[in-house]
């Protein structure tokens, strides 16, 4: 029993002197951190004209850029690389290359780049977003017509998710408008994710994401599914994607056929009547050899279709059916 006593005492004491000792290396490190921020703002202090020494010491501390020098401040091609550490920086840099569209663009890439980070949280995103509609206000402050101020602040929104997206995320006035989110969803379909609700009957937008990732196909308004032009975008992105197509188009043989000629593995989702389909299936191996697999057993005896398909895909030949296997006079033909 004192034996016992004692071992707990000794795990006690190991527990407590572990416990003291990270909380010294937490201190320790956090001290270490803002030694360094502050040898960084001192740097640019010290150096304020230098380009690499201010790059280097906003790295650090986004703080430093403040105490750079005016002609780095003012000079454009350095704004923008320098805000690819942090768009925030908007904040210190010349009046002039506040309302510089490529300077704007830079700094709404870099905020929706920061998003992507897990651990940045909804608060800090609802922060940006703000912060981004004050650097818009601020492009067309000197403009007095109203109109006028919307019409630029659009362009300059579209111009920017054409490029990224994704920035729909931060753009929180322009979610619902048809040419914003267009253009938001041709540059990148993971906008999808940031956009109102709605636009899922938009043939014209839904065109535009299905294109970009035909896996959206699921998420369109039924009667979408069933228009051949948005479909067809979705399969050429991505073949499987046919399986989120309405019954009537996968019985369609017209669009079946240009459906599988594009992409192969669009076979996997035709109705079962075009799955018999001796011309379809021959047309899905050419393009797919491993839809071998899927065909009807008749077909997957053919051997015009399996000489076919293995020419796609040599590794399909494990999949043929075993009476072709031993059919030495055909293997010797596919000339392997």
């Amino acid at each position: 029993m004192e034996m016992k006593k004692e071992y707990l005492l000794s795990l006690l004491m190991v527990v407590v002197l572990a416990f003291a000792s990270a909380s010294l290396f937490a201190k320790s490190k956090g001290s270490a951190f803002e030694a360094a921020k502050a040898a960084a703002i001192q740097s640019a202090k010290d150096d304020s004209s230098n380009k690499r020494t201010v790059y280097d010491a906003v790295w650090v501390s986004s703080d430093a850029f403040q105490y750079a020098d005016d002609a780095l401040k003012k000079d454009k091609e350095y704004v923008i690389s320098i805000m690819h550490q942090d768009g925030k920086l908007w904040t210190h840099i010349d009046a002039k290359l506040k309302k510089d569209p490529d300077v704007l663009l830079a700094v709404i890439k870099e905020l929706t780049l920061a998003t992507y980070d897990t651990r940045y949280k909804d608060e800090y995103i609802q922060r940006d977003t703000e912060f981004v509609n004050g650097i818009l206000n601020n492009y067309v402050e000197d403009e007095k017509d109203t109109e006028t101020k919307e019409r630029k602040i659009k362009q300059l929104v579209i111009s920017v998710v054409s490029q990224y997206g994704t920035s729909l995320k931060l753009l929180e006035n322009f979610t619902g408008d048809e040419d914003v989110v267009f253009a938001a969803f041709s540059n990148d379909a993971n906008a999808y994710r940031f956009a109102d609700y709605g636009f899922e009957d938009n043939k014209k937008i839904m065109m535009a994401l299905v294109s970009n990732d035909g896996f959206y196909l699921e998420e369109v308004n039924e009667s979408l599914k069933n228009d051949k032009d948005v479909v067809m975008a979705a399969v050429k992105n991505e073949g499987s994607t046919f399986e989120f197509a309405s019954n009537a188009l996968k019985n369609d043989r017209e669009f079946v056929f240009a459906a599988v000629r594009i992409k192969g593995n669009a076979y996997y989702h035709a109705s079962d009547r075009l799955k018999n389909d001796r011309e379809l299936a021959l047309l899905a191996v050419t393009d797919n050899g491993g839809v071998l697999r899927a065909l009807p057993e008749k077909l997957a005896k053919d051997k015009e279709i399996v000489r076919a398909a293995v020419k796609n895909y040599p590794y399909v030949l494990k999949y043929v059916d075993e009476s072709l296997k031993n059919d030495k006079a055909f293997i010797q033909s596919l000339d392997l």
